[in-house]
This record gives structure tokens, sequence and C-alpha cells, in this order.
């Protein structure tokens, strides 16, 4: 298993925000 740095923890962080905010931006279909 691979360590992962905390830079690159940080980085998987603000991907999930941004992905997050892009969820939330998103025009919702249903």
């Amino acid at each position: 298993m691979e360590v992962i740095s905390e830079n690159a923890e940080k980085e998987f962080g603000i991907e999930k925000i941004i992905r997050k905010m892009e969820d939330d931006w998103a025009p919702v279909e249903v």
C-alpha cells in the first residue's frame, strides 16, 4: 500500500469539495 502524503490528502479533499459543488450547481434531473 502506498503512503498518501498530506498534500495528496488535501488534493483529494479539494477534489471531493469541487465534485460536491459541481453536483450542487448541476441542474437536477429526475
